[in-house]
């Protein structure tokens, strides 16, 4: 049957025919192109892609004809043939197009290794936390109030859950909503300058200067260090809407003041660099002062790596995970992600060089087999992919793109029944962890 007209479905012309294609859901980190004939019967074309579709229906990626043909092309050299009546074709964008830029983020491989973690353990509420912090890194303040709202469920007591719950909150807009989180907190931490200083915030973006000055000085009260200058900064703002400039001045120079003076100690920094959840540059800021007082803190720099991978300063990251390695040649993780970063510059016999130390070190490293399998993968060597898709999914048996990156891969090869039963398991795990997050 012909593929029916769908919202925000597109059109292209190849080989003299007309095919329509259209975005649709897949897991949290990817979507699909779905891709068929208008006139008759045929096989539709299922490709991959990292990313995420909005309300809209729209992918994060730009998703253009000319992509879309490029996908068509290398799909019909691979053995899709739209003209036959059959099972789903399915391909992924960087098996049929190893040069495009489609690499997912550390913080997409840090949502997907969450989901696996959810599955497994739906009752673990650090994971929910860390997920949602994710989701805010992404800006999809829904889903990362509704991480948050499930931490909070499994945890009532926990305040800095209801603290992050409310910045996400406050970056929607739902002021109020982000201000009972916020009195709800203090409520179970009085001490907590944080809790007083975000519910500031709220308050001031609301236009309630009033008593967002009484926060703000409170959360300088509890701590007038370095860490709570913004509070000086945002009293002066409030102080500015007010009318009175000289307050407003006294505060803001202050800030300027204050935000200059040292901490004491390299543990002080680690410390405040791991509160930097979402502000990235703050965090290296710390790392590089971690750096600066203990140049052999091999975790300083693993930690500022992943924060340049992040912001996809990819050089810088490499650099900061090759000298975290050579601090502690031990270190597979650090491995792993240079491997990652490698992998997304292209330089594939680097990455999988790095990930194979990342095994050698840790023979259990799933997600490291997982990638050095998209790397043989994206140089063609594709029994190499299967074998290691194969050991990620002996070592991680409900890793879903493991079973659906083999399938594919055997899908090329002609093995139907093989391809077949790796999509039948990926689409079954997908269905189970988006059944545990309704």
């Amino acid at each position: 049957m012909a593929l029916p007209q769908k919202k925000n479905t597109s059109s292209i012309t190849l080989k003299d025919a007309a095919f329509h294609w259209y975005m649709s859901r897949g897991g949290n980190s990817y979507c699909f192109v779905v891709i068929q004939r208008i006139e008759g019967d045929g096989t539709k074309l299922l490709v991959r892609v990292p990313g995420y579709l909005d309300y809209k229906g729209q992918c994060e990626r730009p998703i253009l004809p000319s992509l879309m043909e490029k996908c068509m092309e290398a799909a019909f050299r691979a053995g899709w043939n739209p003209e036959v009546d059959g099972p789903d074709f399915r391909v992924t964008l960087e098996g049929l197009l190893p040069d495009e830029p489609t690499p997912l983020t550390e913080n997409e491989l840090e949502i997907g290794e969450l989901d696996e973690e959810l599955q497994s353990n739906p009752d673990n509420a650090t994971a929910y936390r860390r997920r949602g912090v994710c989701w805010f890194v992404e800006k999809e303040y829904e889903k990362a109030i509704a991480d948050f709202s499930e931490a909070i469920r499994l945890n009532p007591g926990a305040a800095d859950l209801l603290i992050e719950r409310a910045e996400s909150l406050d970056h929607k807009g739902e002021y109020d909503k982000a201000v009972a989180d916020l009195s709800e907190a203090i409520r179970l931490d009085p001490k907590s300058a944080l809790a007083y200083y975000n519910r500031g915030l709220s308050r001031y973006h609301r236009g309630e200067y009033d008593k967002a000055i009484e926060d703000f000085t409170e959360s300088i009260r509890l701590d007038p260090t370095v860490a709570y200058c913004y509070a000086y900064c945002f009293r002066g703002y409030a102080w500015e809407e007010k009318g009175d400039k000289e307050k407003a001045e006294a505060d803001l120079t202050k800030y300027e003041e204050i935000k200059s003076v040292p901490l004491d100690s390299a543990e002080a920094y680690m410390h405040r660099a791991y509160s930097w959840d979402n502000n990235h540059d703050m965090a290296i800021a710390d790392f590089t002062e971690v750096i600066r007082l203990n140049p052999k803190c091999d975790q300083a720099y693993w930690q500022r790596g992943i924060e340049f991978a992040i912001k996809r300063e990819r050089e810088k990251a490499i650099a900061d995970y090759t000298e975290a390695i050579r601090l502690n040649p031990e270190y597979d993780i650090a491995y792993h992600h240079r491997g990652t970063c490698f992998r997304s510059k292209g330089e594939y016999d680097k990455a999988i060089d790095d990930h194979t130390e990342a095994i050698r070190l840790n023979p259990k490293y799933a997600r490291a087999y997982f990638f050095r399998g998209t790397c043989w993968e994206r140089k063609g060597e594709y029994d190499r992919a299967i074998d290691d898709y194969t050991e990620a999914i002996e070592l991680d048996p409900k890793h879903p793109w493991a079973y659906y990156s083999r399938g594919v891969r055997w899908q090329q090869k002609g093995d139907k029944a093989k391809a077949d039963a790796d999509f039948k398991i990926a689409d079954e795990l997908e269905a189970e962890r988006k059944k545990s997050r309704e």
